[in-house]
């Protein structure tokens, strides 16, 4: 902040970290971006709260929506295990190559504040299919299918 007086004299002042404007970090990372159709997909909820912001005991409450009409709710406290941070899901789509987007909102127990991160993975789908030439073989016996 600086100041100015009718004089042209100034001083200034500068406050590093005084204004916070939301305290919730969301995040979320999976191994990678590309995932088969069936294929169970571990999510890491890697969400994160300032304490400057919240107490340090504020249980954050993660809803994920996995792009497919499936939702879930997962609570995370300062005392969460790594293992209670892993949450998995697994698309069961039709197309050959379909495109989710997956969003975690986080909000904090008891504030009314809440933040939205989303990403965008792709689940194939393998179908498989053979052709016939057409040709026909040779049996034993001399028969030809």
């Amino acid at each position: 902040l600086t100041v100015t007086n009718e004089f042209g004299c100034d001083s200034t002042i500068t406050v590093l970290d005084y204004v916070l404007v939301n305290g919730i970090i969301p995040s979320f990372k999976t191994l990678k971006k590309t995932y088969c159709n069936k294929e169970p997909i571990s999510f890491q909820n890697t969400s994160d709260i300032n304490p400057r912001a919240y107490n340090q005991n504020t249980i954050m409450k993660c809803t994920w929506d996995f792009g497919d009409g499936t939702k879930t709710i997962q609570y995370i406290s300062p005392n969460s295990s790594s293992a209670d941070k892993y949450i998995t899901h697994a698309y069961d789509l039709p197309n050959v190559s379909n495109k989710v987007v997956v969003s975690l909102t986080v909000e904090s127990e008891g504030f009314d504040c809440q933040t939205t991160i989303t990403d965008t993975l792709t689940i194939n789908r393998p179908i498989a299919d053979f052709s016939d030439d057409g040709h026909n073989y040779p049996c034993i016996g001399g028969e030809n299918y």
